[in-house]
């Protein structure tokens, strides 16, 4: 299956989904931060990365700026609690959606949505 990098700052969402991925076959990395998954990254191979939006050390706005920059063509999917404001006054999925990502996860939602969105990212 595919190797998967999770990036939250929440354990029990880090551990959630870890839980339902890895029952679908996936290996699961898990990090607490934006800086800490793009250090991930930079030694890991992984064919997907979800990503919670708003975090302290590195939001998942500076995670994915940070891989874009790279040329990175892992897909990328971006989470967060609804459109929450960030520190700046930006809508956190909105904001990622016009970064040009495609998938997005309002929390809170389903594993069965989760599984879905996955799936298509992975195509």
């Amino acid at each position: 299956m595919a190797n998967i990098l999770v990036v939250d700052d929440e354990k029990d969402m880090r551990d959630l989904i870890d839980m339902y991925l890895s029952l679908l076959g996936h290996q699961v990395t898990l990090s607490t931060s934006g800086n800490e998954g793009f250090v991930f990254y930079q030694t890991l191979k992984f064919d997907l990365i979800i990503t919670d939006i708003v975090m302290p050390n590195g939001t998942g706005i500076e995670l994915i700026k940070k891989l874009q920059m790279l040329g990175s063509q892992t897909p990328v999917i971006a989470m967060s609690g609804g459109r929450r404001l960030l520190e700046n006054g930006e809508l956190s999925l909105l904001n990622a959606m016009a970064m040009g990502i495609t998938q997005i996860l309002e929390k809170p939602f389903d594993m069965e949505h989760l599984c879905k969105i996955v799936t298509i990212a992975l195509q």
